[in-house]
């Protein structure tokens, strides 16, 4: 199940799949730097050094896939209770159907846009130079 998280401040929006299992079991720890899921990296190598350090070495054998198939489990609640605690809000992922007509940009994103006369891109306003086909406007 694909879930949708929002950023207000600008509207960026990323999504949460089950994927996200998957990476945790294929790159580990590094799959938490990229998400910036700092405490958790450090409980990961705790997790992962303390057995170590125990056992003199043999006790990572089995503290690495326990902690591996432990956060594969956990990863999309704790991506969840990121993106919440970071302000986002979640959004119900719309199916698209035929009926629906293509995504446009809202009527004041065009506000300082216009079409260029030879090419149809949309351009800025100020423009002396179509940067698409380099025609120059008046």
């Amino acid at each position: 199940m694909i879930k949708i998280f929002e950023n207000p401040a600008n509207g960026y929006r990323e999504e949460l799949s089950g994927m996200s299992s998957l990476w945790v079991v294929l790159f580990g720890a590094l799959y938490l730097i990229y998400k910036g899921i700092w405490t958790h990296v450090l409980i990961w190598f705790l997790l992962l050094l303390i057995p170590a350090i125990v056992t003199g070495g043999p006790g990572l054998i089995i503290s690495a896939p326990l902690v591996t198939i432990v956060y594969a489990c956990c990863i999309q609640g704790i991506i969840e209770k990121k993106y919440l605690r970071s302000g986002w809000r979640q959004v119900p992922a719309e199916q698209p159907t035929a009926e629906q007509p293509p995504l446009q940009r809202p009527p004041e994103a065009n506000l300082f846009l216009r079409k260029c006369p030879s090419c149809a891109e949309e351009i800025q306003i100020e423009s002396i130079k179509c940067r698409y086909c380099s025609t120059e406007l008046t």
